[in-house]
């Protein structure tokens, strides 16, 4: 990048990177510097991963390929001095597990209030919101049937439940 020599002048032009707490320029250094793209998206691209505030990017401003993976401008700039000490793999997510719905038995687990409580409260094996909130209102829906039928139970060994039909409610005369 020696514009001076092609000209014939004299003069010696050095290039410096436009990356933040880079010091490299054209004279030193023995990398090479890629000019921004002119393309406008990808230069913003550029310039939000470089991080730099202070300044505009412009179609003269360039990164020297030591920001660059493998040193190649196909590979948008990545390698910084805030991040040079980490370890950059690239790897593809994790597929998302599956849940499964737990169903318990509340009738033999239930004795008293508190035990019901304790197993609403139970801790769940599955990751998902939706599935606990969903087993509690079926765990609370079978713990209050199971008072309800202990309740009636202890009502008709006391006889004050009467059986009674749907027509005992009218008067037919013969």
């Amino acid at each position: 990048l020696y514009i001076s020599e092609i000209l014939g002048l004299g003069l010696l032009i050095t290039v410096n990177c436009w990356a933040p707490q880079c010091s490299h320029n054209s004279v030193r250094e023995s990398c090479s510097f890629f000019r921004f793209p002119t393309d406008v998206t990808l230069r913003n691209s550029w310039a939000n991963l470089v991080r730099r505030a202070d300044s505009i990017s412009s179609n003269n401003s360039r990164l020297c390929s030591c920001h660059f993976k493998d040193d190649l401008k196909e590979n948008s700039p990545s390698i910084f001095a805030w991040n040079e000490n980490k370890i950059m793999h690239f790897v593809s997510p994790e597929k998302r597990k599956r849940t499964k719905t737990v169903r318990c038995n509340v009738k033999e687990q239930c004795d008293n209030t508190a035990a019901s409580d304790s197993i609403i409260n139970e801790e769940s094996d599955t990751e998902s919101a939706d599935i606990i909130v969903e087993k509690n209102t079926i765990l609370e829906k079978n713990v209050e049937c199971y008072f309800l039928k202990k309740e009636n139970e202890d009502l008709k060994k006391n006889g004050d439940l009467k059986k009674t039909s749907i027509w005992s409610s009218f008067n037919f005369k013969k």
